[in-house]
C-alpha cells in the first residue's frame, strides 16, 4: 500500500510569499502599531503627571457660600 504524495506548506513558494509577507508586517506595519501605543502612552503619563502635580485641592468637597449682600 502506497502513501498518497503530499505536499508541505514550507515549500520553496511558499517560503518565498511568506517571508514577503512577514517583511511587510516587520518593517511596515509593526511600527505603525508602535507608534500608536507609544503616542497612547505618553498621552496617558502627561495626564497622571498634570493630575498628580496640578491636581485639585483637597478642600474642593467643602461649599462655600457667597453673601448675596
Amino acid at each position: 500500500m502506497d502513501l498518497p504524495q503530499y505536499t508541505s506548506f514550507l515549500n520553496a513558494d511558499n517560503m518565498g510569499e511568506f517571508w514577503k509577507i512577514m517583511k511587510w508586517v516587520l518593517f511596515y506595519i509593526a511600527p505603525i502599531i508602535m507608534i500608536w501605543f507609544a503616542i497612547n502612552a505618553l498621552t496617558e503619563f502627561i495626564s497622571r503627571v498634570k493630575s498628580a502635580v496640578g491636581g485639585e485641592d483637597e478642600d474642593r468637597d467643602i461649599y462655600y457660600y457667597k453673601d448675596n449682600d
